[in-house]
């Protein structure tokens, strides 16, 4: 009996040394991210989702996956650029911003609840006295913590009324989650909050009540929210190769535990087009901010 277990743990042995000298000689598919810049996901939902990706989809796609964490998005780009890892994930607006058209390759982002381009809300209380944007002047307002890309919209349409940074609402007020910033609204903390419309849905599905107490102020249509790229110079078969690999995996079971973690349905095909809206918000946004930073200090009131 002692030699049959013996036996066993010899045989054993042998395929875990046999599958890492097969891993071994796998091609290699490093990510680059930046965990607090992935929207509405806590650092420890990130790590989990990443370690998933490098274990899991790397045995299913016999890949030698791993990730580079990034702090310092400089040096993220300055890196991506040298050709230290293979595809980097971001939020849209940072795309845009840090990258151009012709460093990227073949792109992934996320659907959830079957959006695959999300909508980006103002949302207030009804019965309040706000039907547009500008009757939230000198009133309170939360949005999302370290997320530009609501900043940038919010400025945005603080410009187009005419008015300044710091100048506009009585206070603005950062939340980690999406959650965080509904409950504010439902329970009178806050005069409006900034939230994606698929973050939205999902509170409404789980509390229908919050849907009889709340009014859209304004919406930014078409906006994908995070999004991944390969580096141009990563060779376009291995790129096709990974995104096939990866549509496949999400149908797995492991795969389903990973758009959990990422707090979508699904992965899907993406390209540079899918950006331009966003582009045209930008752009807007630098040439508003321009004008306006001619003006200093806050206006009197009439």
């Amino acid at each position: 009996m002692g030699k049959f277990v013996i036996g066993i743990l010899l045989i054993i042995f042998f395929i875990e040394i046999t599958s890492a000298e097969e891993s071994d000689n796998y091609p290699e598919y490093i990510i680059g991210v930046n965990q607090n810049l992935i929207p509405d996901l806590t650092p420890t939902e990130s790590s989990l989702a990443l370690k998933l990706i490098d274990k899991d989809f790397g045995e299913f796609a016999k890949l030698r996956v791993s990730h580079i964490n990034y702090d310092d998005l400089a040096k993220m780009r300055k890196d991506f650029n040298n050709g230290r890892f293979d595809f980097i994930i971001l939020p849209s607006i940072e795309i845009i911003k840090n990258f151009e058209k012709e460093q990227l390759g073949e792109a992934l982002t996320l659907s959830s609840r079957g959006q695959f381009l999300d909508l980006l809300l103002v949302i207030s209380r009804n019965n309040e006295g706000i039907h547009d944007f500008s009757d939230l002047k000198n009133r309170k307002i939360s949005i999302p913590d370290n997320d530009e890309l609501t900043d940038i919209y919010l400025k945005t349409l603080v410009y187009r009324s005419g008015g300044t940074d710091n100048c506009f609402f009585s206070k603005i007020d950062k939340f980690p989650t999406s959650q965080r910033l509904i409950l504010q609204l439902f329970f009178k903390q806050t005069d409006a909050i900034v939230i994606f419309q698929s973050q939205l849905q999902l509170a409404l599905e789980m509390n229908p009540v919050i849907a009889e107490k709340i009014k859209v102020v304004d919406k930014y249509e078409a906006v994908p929210a995070a999004m991944g790229y390969f580096s141009q110079n990563v060779d376009k078969s291995l790129q096709e190769y990974i995104i096939s690999s990866l549509l496949k995996f999400q149908r797995t079971v492991r795969g389903r535990q990973l758009l959990l973690l990422f707090k979508t349905d699904e992965y899907r095909r993406a390209n540079w087009t899918h950006l331009e809206p966003l582009i045209k918000l930008y752009n807007e946004y630098k040439l508003l901010k321009k004008n306006t930073d001619s003006r200093r200090g806050c206006p009197a009131e009439l």
